[in-house]
């Protein structure tokens, strides 16, 4: 399978446009996070979303560049690592985020809110450090490919 520029584009821009959304929550007080379950829903929305757009750019890199087998989603990071696309310490967090995308889909009657309201105040970076390194990675490869 070739490596489809445009398909990981347009999960770019959806992690940027949810991001986005997800910095805007930061402004709320706990309080009125933790109280409002509209919110909240909004939130976990928007932050399973973007780990699924973190997951999908991952798992398209795998296999458009041929990089191997993942057997779960929690594999990815560390296949990416090893390729050089993202650093060792970026794959560590993204391996929890997936956890925390896991327990979203699959354990939503658990999730823990406050838990939910700390990772938007403090961990949004993650996502930002991950669409760095995939731009990076595919203007070096674009220039690579220009000179072959």
């Amino acid at each position: 399978m070739a490596l489809d520029r445009e398909t990981i584009a347009r999960r770019l821009r959806k992690l940027e446009e949810n991001l986005s959304l997800l910095q805007e929550l930061r402004g709320i007080e706990a309080a009125e996070f933790l109280g409002d379950p509209k919110t909240r829903l909004y939130a976990a929305h928007l932050l399973q979303t973007a780990s699924q757009c973190v997951i999908d750019i991952g798992s398209h890199l795998v296999s458009g560049l041929n990089l191997g087998r993942v057997d779960r989603y929690s594999d990815i990071p560390k296949v990416l690592a090893e390729r050089g696309i993202i650093s060792p310490e970026l794959s560590r967090k993204l391996k929890k985020m997936v956890g925390l995308r896991n327990i979203l889909v699959h354990e939503y009657l658990e999730v823990d809110y406050g838990s939910l309201y700390q990772f938007i105040q403090t961990e949004l970076c993650d996502f930002e450090e991950f669409a760095a390194a995939v731009t990076k990675f595919l203007e070096g490869e674009g220039r690579k490919n220009d000179t072959a």
